[in-house]
């Protein structure tokens, strides 16, 4: 069963993402609040990662139920269920919060607007460029986003119907392949709920 390598290639391109995203915020809050930027770099900064964080709290909502059946009699009782429940999240897909690139530009333009400080800050103007690289290879192109997430999402249905498949004929041997497939994309996967935690400390900050 190889999805759950492909389900852990695509939450560690996610996690790439949020962690070079993560690091230039970072910066950006830490000079701005030094420097006593004016209200609208921060409320720019404040929107923009709360935009971001949509796409990335769907996944964290969607896997973390699986993660929930750590003993075979959990799995047993709960796997179908906590399966028909992604099903009716995978079928409204569409309709599932992700980041908006409009919301993140107009955020980001705001920020620009606001930039001369930072010229006095070589590495603030660094982490800038930073972000604004990540802006442009993939917050402000909604098509890779949507990308991402189908293809999060198709990766995840396979390996849920792969489970299913197993546990119809060896309930044990279904277990074990979702325990293998959990901790496969663990690191990944936890490392995406710490960069979000340092979000929203970073959020209250501003």
């Amino acid at each position: 069963m190889g999805t759950e390598i492909e389900l852990n290639v695509g939450v560690a391109k996610l996690k790439a993402d949020l962690s070079e995203f993560t690091s230039a915020v970072k910066s950006l809050v830490d000079a701005a609040i030094g420097a006593n930027e004016k209200e609208r770099a921060r409320s720019a900064i404040k929107e923009m990662v709360a935009e971001v964080r949509k796409t990335f709290d769907t996944i964290v909502d969607t896997l973390s139920p699986l993660y929930t059946l750590t003993t075979e009699s959990q799995f047993a009782a709960q796997f179908a269920a906590n399966r028909a429940s992604f099903k009716s999240l995978y079928l409204k897909r569409n309709d599932l919060a992700r980041t908006h690139c409009h919301v993140v530009q107009q955020q980001f333009e705001g920020l620009e607007q606001r930039r001369a400080w930072m010229a006095k800050l070589p590495l603030v103007e660094h982490a800038y460029m930073n972000l604004k690289r990540i802006c442009d290879k993939w917050l402000l192109q909604d098509w890779s986003i949507v990308q991402q997430i189908e293809t999060f999402f198709r990766t995840l249905n396979t390996f849920v119907d792969d489970i299913a498949n197993l546990t119809r004929s060896d309930p044990r041997q279904g277990f074990q392949a979702l325990n293998d497939g959990l901790k496969l994309v663990e690191g990944n996967f936890f490392d995406i709920k710490t960069h979000l935690g340092e979000l929203d400390a970073l959020s209250r900050r501003l």
